[in-house]
């Protein structure tokens, strides 16, 4: 191949039939073939997976004491503000998780919004007329006699929106991940990470 060959590496091949061209046979390419991040220090995908990008990275709490991280991915001496055609990642790492209302509690009280969670007793289906029952398993489970009370709600705790920054044009968003938390009887913690594509919102 000649030195100054600067043609794309083929990434796909299509058959060309009576009718037209038929679906895309996708080809790999070896990291060091495919270009880094763009507006970026790194020649190839490769040293970008070994040693990074080129970052400049603020961090400050917002009016409600969040923490707020906005990392810019380009080259620059000064600030962001200089340069354009690149990704910003704004994180937002909320300080309270979202108030849980379905189950509050008072000195002496206990209060329940969500429906058909219990039943009290006193009828054909739950005889005891000094019990309270449990009609949700997904929301409460009595163990070693003890009742326990799962809201069954993930709490809302960490949230990244990456945008496009070009000249002159208002940051574009790309994408948005939500992480939340929940847990389980058995003491387990689940992160649900959910990622919204504004690009395609279908996807």
């Amino acid at each position: 191949m000649p030195a100054d060959y600067t043609n794309e590496v083929v990434k796909y091949l299509r058959h060309k039939n009576a009718s037209g061209f038929d679906s895309i046979s996708w080809l790999g390419a070896e990291q060091r073939f495919v270009g880094g991040l763009r507006n970026s220090g790194v020649n190839n995908l490769e040293e970008q997976l070994i040693l990074g990008t080129d970052t400049y990275t603020v961090t400050y709490e917002d009016e409600d004491e969040n923490t707020i991280i906005e990392k810019y991915f380009c080259v620059t001496d000064t600030s962001p503000e200089d340069t354009t055609n690149y990704y910003k990642l704004v994180s937002k790492i909320f300080k309270e998780v979202q108030e849980q209302d379905d189950f509050t509690f008072g000195t002496d009280s206990f209060n329940v919004n969500v429906e058909d969670a219990f039943a009290f007793g006193g009828s054909a289906q739950y005889p005891g007329a000094n019990n309270l029952y449990g009609t949700n398993y997904h929301l409460s489970k009595v163990i070693e006699d003890d009742l326990l009370i799962n809201p069954g709600t993930a709490f809302t705790v960490r949230e990244d929106k990456l945008y496009y920054v070009k000249e002159n044009e208002p940051d574009l968003l790309v994408l948005t991940k939500t992480t939340s938390v929940k847990y389980t009887f058995e003491g387990q913690r689940v992160v649900h990470e959910k990622i919204t594509n504004s690009l395609n919102p279908s996807s």
